[in-house]
């Protein structure tokens, strides 16, 4: 599932403020909205976030007199953003990496939308003391058995790849088998998940080690490919 399928739901409409606003009229706005950070917006563009922490830090350093600077002075910039492509996993990944609540979304360069970890977690349920897709989310997955071995490939691209603990009980030409097979079923958002002991490497081209994800593999771009095959040649 990716942010754009998110915003359909939720909307575009962001509530936004500029640089040159006072701080004090910042956080009556806050107050009003009932909401916790705004995106700071110049010109079209995403310049900064103005949260609560920004408020306290400036606060405890300037003491009351922090009202009276502008938004600019006190935002944190650059704003980390997201676009329409990015997957709920990776938003909430890059949030937890980030330590951040919030996330704009830009398309083309310009505000698409607000995303609040409110907003991902809320696809997913407690469940003893783990979670599981709620049942929203489970109404949009299609269930269905296949065989990677089967000659009748599945259908349709994967957003994730769960195979733990899978491939360590196949021969190293079945690996390459299935992973060729779940390549060509994935995209560039696509995130493939093994097991501790399992790996890609020396397993085919198509995946490579996720930077935000333990024991995660990301789909490779074409580009990605033909460097690696011309770093291959070179050496």
């Amino acid at each position: 599932m990716t942010i754009a399928t998110i915003l359909q739901r939720k909307g575009n409409d962001v509530i936004q403020v500029e640089p040159s606003d006072s701080v004090l009229s910042a956080v009556r706005l806050l107050a009003d909205q009932r909401i916790g950070c705004v995106p700071v917006v110049a010109d079209g563009q995403v310049v900064g976030i103005f949260s609560e922490r920004d408020l306290v830090y400036r606060v405890a350093q300037d003491g009351p007199s922090a009202l009276d600077h502008s938004v600019g002075d006190v935002m944190t910039a650059p704003a980390i953003t997201i676009d329409e492509q990015t997957s709920v996993m990776q938003g909430l990944s890059l949030m937890t990496k980030r330590r951040i609540r919030h996330l704009p979304v830009v398309v083309d360069g310009a505000l698409a939308g607000m995303i609040s970890i409110g907003d991902l977690v809320k696809w997913f349920e407690p469940h003893g003391d783990d979670w599981r897709a709620s049942p929203e989310l489970r109404r949009m997955i299609d269930f269905r058995q296949d065989n990677l071995f089967d000659a009748r490939e599945p259908s349709g691209e994967y957003d994730l790849l769960l195979c733990r603990n899978v491939l360590l009980y196949f021969t190293p030409e079945r690996r390459k088998t299935v992973l060729t097979l779940l390549g060509r079923h994935s995209h560039s958002g696509s995130v493939l998940l093994l097991g501790a002991g399992e790996t890609v490497i020396g397993q085919g081209d198509d995946f490579i080690a996720h930077g935000d994800f333990r024991g995660g593999y990301a789909r490779q771009t074409a580009v990605t490919t033909q460097h690696v095959a011309r770093m291959r040649r070179a050496g």
